[in-house]
This record gives C-alpha cells, sequence and structure tokens, in this order.
C-alpha cells in the first residue's frame, strides 16, 4: 500500500481517503496511535465531520447520529491506522474512517433491510465533504455552507 499511496501522491495528489468499516457510527480521522495527538487540520475536519454528521442525521431515515473525532481519542488508540499513513505520507487533504451505523444490535453484518438505508445515508455524507472539497472555507471567507443551509 505504501508504494501505491506514494505514486497516487507524487502523479495526482489526494484529496479525500475513506476507510469504510462497520459499526459504531463514528467519523473519525488522524491520528489513532496516540489520544493527545492532533493534527493542525483538526478544525477543518471537525467542521466538515459535523457537517456530515448533521445533514445525515437530518435525511437520514433512521435519523442516525455519527459522533465524529481524532481516532484515538474518539475510540481507542491503535497503530497502523491506513487514515493516518494516507493523511502522513500521502499527503491526503481528508483522511477519514467511517464507521457504519449500528451501535450493538446486529453488530457487523446488518441485516438485508438496513442496508440501502445505511448506503443512502451515507451518499448524502458524501455529498457534503465532496462539496468541502473545491471550497476554501474555514479561514473566514468562505461560504462553506452545508447541506442544511447551516453556515460555517
Amino acid at each position: 500500500m505504501d508504494n501505491l499511496i506514494r505514486k497516487i501522491r507524487d502523479e495526482q495528489g489526494i484529496k479525500l481517503y475513506i476507510d469504510w468499516h462497520s459499526y459504531s457510527q463514528l467519523i473519525l480521522y488522524p491520528f489513532g496511535h496516540k489520544e493527545t495527538l492532533y493534527a493542525p487540520e483538526l478544525g477543518m475536519w471537525t467542521k466538515a465531520a459535523a457537517l456530515m454528521s448533521d445533514t445525515i442525521r437530518y435525511y437520514s431515515t433512521n435519523a442516525t447520529t455519527y459522533v465524529f473525532g481524532p481516532s484515538g481519542a474518539t475510540l481507542y488508540p491503535t497503530t497502523g491506522a491506513s487514515i493516518d499513513h494516507v493523511y502522513t505520507i500521502g499527503r491526503a487533504k481528508f483522511s477519514m474512517t467511517i464507521e457504519l451505523p449500528d451501535t450493538g444490535d446486529f453488530g457487523f453484518v446488518l441485516p438485508p433491510e438496513r442496508i440501502r438505508p445505511a448506503a443512502e445515508e451515507q451518499w448524502v455524507g458524501q455529498q457534503v465533504i465532496l462539496q468541502l472539497l473545491d471550497e476554501e472555507f474555514f479561514d473566514g471567507d468562505g461560504p462553506a455552507i452545508g447541506a442544511l443551509g447551516t453556515t460555517w
């Protein structure tokens, strides 16, 4: 993976990397290996994750709430997280793990009737992050208007 990340970084750059997991309803970003280590982009990532979470909660049929924050502080410290690697080596603007819906009722295997709603609410969240990729935001000048009409 390391060679591929370096190649993509050098040839075209990396704007967004998402490592999808199940379950816990989380939006996580670097760093994972220490609870008290925070990247300089923490504010930008937190605001982006808040927009994603709010939009998903508003538009999802299940009113799913996603908790968000640095991986090590929000979930637990871990080593070898791909989001840390793609952020530090790949220099990704956004590098996140999204833990899909469920907080313990079904665990790692959602029942068939929950799969489509999970995909649909994730698409709503992805539209938010994709809109933000091209914006210069959180510098006090850009609009950064969320899907709910919230201006950050």
